[in-house]
C-alpha cells in the first residue's frame, strides 16, 4: 500500500475487539483513505494476545477480500513477569508513535489522523480509585505518550469519532465480520482454543447486548467462543 497525495492517510490502532473492528469498518467501507492498522500484541497475565492476535489475523483476510486492501502489521509488548503492566492504551499509544515514525519513512508524508476504538459505555470507565478515567485528562496522557516516541516527528491529533453504544457499533457491521472479533479480556484457554470467562467487565457489558440482539434475530453468538 502506497502513499497518495491526494487521499488522507489515517493510523487505527487495531485490538480485534468490537469497537476498533467498528472504526476499521467505517474507514474501509465509508471512506477512500490510506489505512494503516496495527496491532500490538500486549503479553500479560490476562492471557488473551492469542485470542486477540488470531481475531486480527482472520479480520484483516475478510475486510481485505470483502472492502479493499489496507496496510496491517503487528508488534509485541512482553509484560508477563510483572503483576502490574499499566493501562493498554498508554502502550498502544507509544506503539503508536512509532508507527508513525515508520508512517513517515515509507509513505514520505505524515497520518492526517490516529484512531483508538472506543464505545459509549466504556467512555467513563471507572478507574480503580473510583475516579472517572475523562476526568483525568486520559486524553493528553495518551497523546503525550505518540509523541514521545514519535520524536522528532510530529504526531497527528487522536481523531474523536462520535461515541455510540456497542450494540449500535455491532448493528452497523456484516455479522459475518462481527463474528470474527474477540472480546473477553480474561480467556479459558481449553488445549488451543480460548473460551470467553463470562466474568471479566467486556463479558459482563456483552452478555445483554447479545440478548438483546439475540431478540432481534442478529446473529451474533459464537458458540466455539464460549464457556460451555
Amino acid at each position: 500500500m502506497n502513499a497518495d497525495f491526494t487521499k488522507r492517510h489515517s493510523l487505527l490502532m487495531f485490538s480485534g475487539g468490537i469497537d476498533s473492528l467498528f472504526s476499521l469498518y467505517q474507514v474501509l467501507h465509508d471512506t477512500d483513505d490510506v489505512l494503516w492498522a496495527h496491532h500490538v500484541n500486549l503479553v500479560n497475565r490476562e492471557g488473551r494476545y492469542r485470542a486477540e492476535a488470531e481475531a486480527c489475523g482472520n479480520i484483516v483476510a475478510w475486510c481485505t477480500e470483502k472492502l479493499r486492501p489496507f496496510r496491517y502489521t503487528e508488534s509485541t509488548i512482553d509484560h508477563s513477569a510483572f503483576e502490574m503492566f499499566g493501562r493498554d492504551v498508554l502502550v498502544v499509544a507509544f506503539e503508536a508513535g512509532i508507527v508513525v515514525q515508520n508512517g513517515h519513512r515509507i509513505f514520505g508524508r505524515g497520518f492526517d489522523r490516529w484512531m483508538l476504538g472506543y464505545c459509549q459505555e466504556e467512555a467513563e470507565e471507572m478507574l480503580p480509585s473510583g475516579v472517572v478515567a475523562s476526568s483525568t485528562n486520559r486524553r493528553s496522557v495518551i497523546e503525550q505518550c505518540l509523541s514521545a516516541s514519535a520524536h522528532p516527528i510530529v504526531p497527528p491529533r487522536l481523531h474523536s469519532q462520535p461515541l455510540i453504544p456497542k450494540q449500535a457499533q455491532i448493528e452497523a457491521m456484516p455479522p459475518e465480520l462481527v463474528q470474527l472479533a474477540w472480546t473477553c479480556r480474561q480467556p479459558v484457554w481449553r488445549e488451543s482454543t480460548a473460551h470467553e470467562c463470562g466474568t471479566c467487565k467486556t463479558c459482563k457489558l456483552m452478555k445483554p447486548i447479545r440478548a438483546n440482539l439475540a431478540e432481534k434475530g442478529y446473529p451474533l453468538t459464537n458458540p466455539e467462543l464460549e464457556v460451555p
